[in-house]
């Protein structure tokens, strides 16, 4: 029984020293990219970016050559991934829920967020830009609606509460508060 088990501890061993062996290829990574500055561009037949370059590191970390397989259209790289023709994609690609559901993503590496965009025109806009008829007429009607509400109040509490019992003229500050 003794002898039964060094054998199979012993094969185990052996077989879990040759399945990484195995595991790791010397083929090289192959990344579908597409012509999208600043994260891949094209100079003569060297392809550069930000993200090329983070794939080229990540690539020797690991211990693996890369290759680039240019793609003249977006949908034709994403394609490629999804018939595993490549082994992955590289660009600036957008994350949404259509994508997940076919591909798996890394933890994006840039967030864009929203951009207002004007126009460049004259010595540029001024904060007083912001302010419209309509947006003082708005702010005009919300004071309005706080005096008169203020005063209201003070009408009906005068009598009960003290602290209302001011003549009108010393209670506008007291009625806002």
């Amino acid at each position: 029984m003794a002898y039964l088990k060094r054998i199979v501890l012993t094969f185990l061993t052996l077989l879990s020293l040759t399945v990484p062996a195995a595991a790791q290829s010397d083929d090289p990574l192959v990344f579908a990219t597409v012509h999208r500055p600043p994260f891949a561009d094209t100079e003569g037949d060297q392809i550069t970016g930000f993200s090329i370059d983070l794939m080229r590191a990540i690539a020797d970390q690991l211990g693996h050559e890369v290759v680039f397989e240019p793609n003249t259209r977006f949908g034709d790289m994403l394609s490629a991934v999804r018939s595993e023709r490549v082994d992955g994609a590289i660009a600036n690609i957008s994350i949404t829920a259509e994508r997940e559901r076919t591909m798996a993503f890394s933890q994006p590496i840039f967030g864009s967020g929203i951009k207002i965009m004007i126009p460049n025109e004259g010595s540029g806009a001024s904060i007083f830009a912001l302010f419209t008829w309509d947006i003082a007429l708005v702010v005009l009607r919300g004071l309005a609606l706080l005096f008169f509400g203020g005063l209201l109040m003070w009408f009906f509490e005068r009598r009960v509460q003290p602290y209302f019992g001011k003549p009108a003229r010393e209670a506008l500050f007291p009625s806002f508060w």
